[in-house]
């Protein structure tokens, strides 16, 4: 392929995804870590396909065209495992809600990536992944596809991550996940056999578009502060659960003690945060098959997918134990308390969503109603 086509392919790849970047910056969740790292991701794919055209100037020996080439590939080189490296981080974000974990990933990462780097200054006296002769002209190295398989072993490392971790991955996302790495993948194959031919990046670019639409999906019906699903999402799950043949599920219903008054005490940045640790906590508390959604202000409604009151019980305690861990921490300086209220959906009580959710406010409030005010 000819520099003017690799330069049309690069092109069309950076301007699809500079809108990406924009649209998601827009629009995402910004309290989440995910949200960070897919757009890092998409900045260092733009980088790349811009120094990979700057890198494509075989042949031409004007001043500084040679200069420029050096560089180009040099940091096509360098930065071509970033992408891979930084989408392992982003299926553990998907995988765990503790950051804590994400961040003890990050060293042996930073390590893998130390290796590639030295090996890249090496390269430079040795020329073993490729080399740019006087006449300025680009060659493949012995060792050049040791390149592919420093990309390629991160990409495999994440789709392997997925199809492990696949039960902890909410479901609308899995089939994503699995297959955003097979586009780079796939070029990459083709890239080794194929000499000069660019499908690597713009296939990154296609991953990246792939995981943009599912992104964009989850801004429609996440609530941007929690993280949590919001109330239209909670509206459809409940009529589509209704709906089914002979449902039978538990809800739960409940929102923070004297939330106004943290707020009105700490401020409106602190009750944010608050808040959003309080869905966590909720999150934690359930299986990846229950619902957990923001219904409005401090109020959070729980579907839990329980034949009986038992089930819908455990979960309850479970949310008490989370809790009293999270309060020991002494984060804030103020403890989480809630009230609630709960009951399961029997089908011959032939209740619609609207009257369900009506009958645990009303237990709430009851609950709320009956505590001795602060």
């Amino acid at each position: 392929m000819d520099f003017v086509g690799n330069l049309l392919i690069n092109v069309l790849a950076i301007i699809m995804l500079i809108i990406v970047f924009f649209v998601t910056l827009k629009r995402s969740n910004r309290t989440l870590i995910s949200y960070h790292l897919f757009n890092i991701i998409v900045i260092i794919t733009i980088i790349l396909l811009s120094v990979d055209i700057i890198g494509r100037m075989d042949g031409v020996t004007s001043v500084s065209v040679p200069i420029a080439n050096q560089i180009g590939n040099f940091m096509l080189f360098l930065l071509n495992p970033v992408p891979s490296i930084l989408w392992i981080l982003f299926i553990l974000s998907q995988i765990y809600e503790d950051t804590s974990i994400i961040k003890k990933s990050i060293i042996p990462l930073v390590v893998y990536y130390l290796i590639h780097i030295v090996a890249m200054i090496l390269n430079l006296f040795f020329g073993f992944y490729y080399s740019i002769d006087a006449n300025n002209v680009y060659s493949r190295g012995s060792l050049f596809f040791i390149t592919i398989i420093w990309v390629m072993l991160p990409l495999f490392s994440g789709f392997f991550l997925t199809i492990i971790n696949r039960h902890k991955i909410d479901p609308k996302k899995v089939n994503t996940l699995i297959f955003y790495p097979m586009a780079p993948i796939i070029g990459t194959l083709i890239t080794m056999f194929v000499y000069g031919y660019s499908i690597v990046l713009p296939s990154i670019a296609v991953g990246a578009l792939l995981v943009f639409v599912s992104i964009q999906n989850d801004s429609i019906i996440i609530d941007y502060l929690t993280g949590s699903y919001n109330r239209r999402a909670l509206e459809d799950f409940l009529r589509k659960k209704i709906s089914d043949t002979n449902p039978r599920f538990g809800g739960i219903m409940l929102d923070i003690d004297h939330y106004k008054q943290i707020n009105d005490t700490y401020g409106h940045l602190m009750g944010d945060k608050a808040l959003a640790d309080f869905a966590k906590i909720l999150r934690q508390s359930v299986r990846l098959k229950d619902f957990v959604a923001r219904y409005g202000g401090d109020e959070f409604f729980l579907v839990i997918s329980t034949p009986d009151v038992t089930g819908l019980e455990a979960v309850i305690r479970r949310i008490h134990v989370n809790l009293d861990k999270f309060n020991e921490k002494n984060i804030y300086p103020f403890k989480f308390e809630f009230s609630k209220g709960y009951s399961m959906y029997h089908p011959i009580d032939k209740l619609s969503m609207e009257q369900f959710i009506n009958k645990l406010d009303t237990s709430m409030y009851l609950v709320k109603k009956s505590k001795p005010k602060s």
